[in-house]
């Protein structure tokens, strides 16, 4: 009897030892992986989204909260200028590529084409964006297109 309550003594002592060890290895390794993750951010270089002959431009929506709320990270849209001195919102380009920044979620910029640039802007500062189904664009549609009023 007494050799059995020595082997579970001892049995327990073993057995906390591997507890706490193993409790101390998850906590160092989760501290490691926190401090890796915060000094290595992942940026994503924009220009690798635009292509030749097109610009990213910046653009600020007016209706950003409910747009934010159904963007992920990029899509397709018809722009509406939401320019106060016009009567009524007027399309002003039709699918058009929309892109969220990597690096501040509330930025957005339209691709366009680098002649289209110009009476885009005269619409601005800010625009309403409708979102459209990535689906719609085929290969055979024009790419984006600024309609001039």
């Amino acid at each position: 009897m007494e050799t059995l309550k020595n082997f579970l003594q001892a049995q327990g002592k073993n057995f906390w030892m591997t507890l706490v060890l193993f409790l101390l290895i998850f906590t160092i390794s989760a501290y490691y992986q926190t401090q890796r993750s915060s000094h290595s951010p992942r940026h994503t270089d924009v220009t690798t989204y635009i292509p030749k002959g097109f610009v990213l431009v910046p653009i600020e929506i007016k209706n950003h909260v409910a747009f934010e709320a159904l963007f992920g990270s990029f899509g397709i849209g018809n722009i509406y200028s939401a320019n106060p001195h016009q009567k009524g919102a007027q399309i002003l380009a039709r699918s058009v590529r929309i892109l969220r920044s990597p690096l501040n979620s509330q930025v957005f910029g339209v691709l366009l084409p680098e002649e289209e640039v110009k009476p885009f802007l005269k619409a601005g500062p800010s625009y309403w964006v409708v979102l459209k189904n990535k689906k719609d664009l085929h290969p055979s549609q024009p790419k984006s297109r600024v309609i001039y009023q």
